[in-house]
């Protein structure tokens, strides 16, 4: 025995002595060269191996977590290009099957349509052809979201053309300070139609009027990956032969793997 120590104090250090080291939980870190770069991660989803239901370490798979972050200066957001791509189109209306190079001054304004919190409508005639069309005047500014919004709305009814059910598109004006969207003249809107007659619209119409608008948006959604978020009496149009039609797209959403 060593002094001042009992005999249980020697027996159990004894006992310590004979347990098996445990490894350290210290990880020294990576060691490498000054002025060598860390190389980037990368994402990586491969499956991994499934185990039992066990608890840490039993085999589970987890997705290998590793993010590759690209460089600084080698993309723009995405609806900055579609606006520089929509930019190129400017002051190219397509009337009658036919394109015309049109400047402002071509442009004789008839009376307002109509205004909203994005803007104005108003009627104007394309005098080289001598059509009537609805223009969407709209203001430039340095709001990230209403540019945002601008961009949305032209760039969805410049590629839905193919559908009846969607306001058609002639073309656009962009300057420093304002936005047109040149698109076709319809009569009124549903709204409108409502607060005129004061009274319930006939079921017969309704069932158009629903028909159209969830062929529109199915539209949207499976061409275009894109849902609308307004659908509202006023912007479901029609004109004076019946046709029905949807408008205005400043807040609609992209999806994004959705099926």
């Amino acid at each position: 025995l060593l002094p001042g120590q009992s005999a249980a104090q020697q027996q159990q250090q004894q006992q310590q002595q004979q347990l098996p080291q445990q490894p350290s939980m210290f990880v020294p870190p990576l060691q490498r060269p000054w002025g060598t770069p860390p190389t980037p991660p990368t994402l990586n989803f491969d499956r991994a191996q499934r185990g039992g239901s066990g608890g840490f370490g039993s085999g589970r798979g987890r997705p290998n977590l590793d993010i590759r972050i690209p460089p600084s200066g080698t993309w723009r957001p995405e609806s900055e290009m579609r606006f520089q791509s929509i930019m190129e189109k400017s002051g190219m209306l397509k009337i009658n099957d036919q394109i015309y190079k049109t400047s402002l001054a071509d442009m004789q304004e008839m009376g307002e349509l109509g205004s909203g919190t994005s803007g104005h409508v108003v009627k104007m005639c394309h005098k080289p052809s001598n059509t009537v069309i609805a223009v969407k005047q709209m203001r430039r500014t340095g709001n990230d979201e209403e540019n945002k919004r601008i961009i949305m709305d032209l760039d969805v009814v410049l590629k839905s053309e193919k559908c009846r059910y969607i306001v058609k598109c002639l073309g656009c004006f962009i300057t420093d300070a304002d936005v047109w969207i040149c698109m076709e003249l319809m009569t009124t809107c549903f709204d409108k139609l409502q607060k005129k007659y004061k009274k319930p619209i006939p079921e017969q119409i309704l069932g158009k009027v629903t028909v159209a608008t969830v062929t529109a948006l199915a539209y949207l959604k499976d061409q275009h990956n894109v849902i609308h978020r307004d659908v509202k009496p006023s912007n479901i149009l029609i004109d004076d032969r019946g046709n029905i039609k949807l408008c205005d797209f400043g807040i609609s959403g992209r999806l994004v793997d959705s099926n």
